[in-house]
Order: structure tokens, then C-alpha cells, then sequence
């Protein structure tokens, strides 16, 4: 049996969009919301959310505030319990972890922590997709509003008026 310490169980993926960017998507309950699959890159994996994300507050302060839920991943066999994490990680990433919800995961059968590493690095794969592929869906639509309010500034356009 390989005896791991607690943090070894925590994944951690970096997405390129600052965290207001991701709350959008975050609280779009039609999108993600308890029971929602999670498309996940290994075929003999699936996954979805079993709660909604929620706020959590620091007991130092509320400049770092994080958005969590809980996921459950499933191979052929088992069901893992998995906390999903959103923090700042600077001004313009967000940081993404990936927990077991266990208290001793340190002692777990070799087996189990197998799967568990299995399950869980492809949630936060697939996750840290989803997240990343919504932020350049937001800054694309951005930079097409930008363009279209510069032709109409500029005349191109006369009288023409932005309706998103």
C-alpha cells in the first residue's frame, strides 16, 4: 500500500480567464446544475455535477472568496465523490482543484487511489476545458462588440444602433 499525504490528493489546473469572467458560467444553472454531465475524454469514465457551485467564504476575508461544488465521478464499478474549487489565482487566471470529498483518503487501498487519481484527473481536465472554452467564447464575443461599436463610431455604418 503507497501511504500518501493529504495535499498529494489535491489536483490543481490553471484556466487563462479571470475568475468574473467564469462566475457567468458558474451561475447558469441551465448549463450546470446538480445532475449535469460532465464530458469526459476517457470512455470508460463519466461524471456530473451533484450540487451546484456555491460561494465560500474565507474566515480572513472576503476578497478571497472561492466557488465550490461537489462531482461525482464513476468508472465501471465505483462511484467517487469529488470538491471542485474556483479561486483567483491573479488578476487574469483562475485557479481549479479538484478534492476528494474523504476525510482519510491517505488510507485508501492502492485500488482505490488508482482509481480515484483516474477519475479525478479527468474531471479537472474536462472541467478546466469547459471553463477555458467559455472565457474564449466571452472574450470573442467582446472583441466582436468592440469592432462593431468602432464601424459604427466611425461612420461606417450611420445610425446603426448595438443591440446585443
Amino acid at each position: 500500500m503507497m501511504a500518501l499525504p493529504w495535499p498529494a490528493f489535491v489536483l490543481q489546473r490553471r484556466i487563462n480567464a479571470p475568475l468574473a469572467t467564469l462566475e457567468a458560467l458558474v451561475c447558469d444553472h441551465d448549463r450546470i446544475d446538480a445532475g449535469a454531465p460532465i464530458a469526459l475524454a476517457d470512455a470508460g469514465l463519466s461524471a456530473e455535477f451533484e450540487s451546484r457551485f456555491g460561494l465560500v467564504f474565507p474566515p480572513f476575508g472576503v476578497e478571497c472568496t472561492s466557488w465550490r461544488a461537489t462531482v461525482a465521478g464513476r468508472d465501471a464499478w465505483r462511484t467517487e465523490h469529488l470538491e471542485v474549487e474556483l479561486n483567483i489565482w491573479s488578476r487574469g487566471a483562475t485557479e481549479l482543484l479538484v478534492r476528494p470529498v474523504s476525510t482519510r483518503p491517505h488510507r485508501w487501498g492502492d485500488r482505490r487511489t488508482a482509481r480515484y487519481f483516474r477519475v479525478a484527473h479527468a474531471s479537472a481536465d474536462a472541467l478546466a476545458v469547459m471553463f477555458d472554452r467559455h472565457a474564449r467564447q466571452v472574450a470573442h464575443a467582446a472583441a466582436a462588440r468592440a469592432r462593431y461599436e468602432a464601424m459604427v463610431e466611425q461612420n461606417r455604418w450611420p445610425g446603426a444602433v448595438f443591440r446585443p
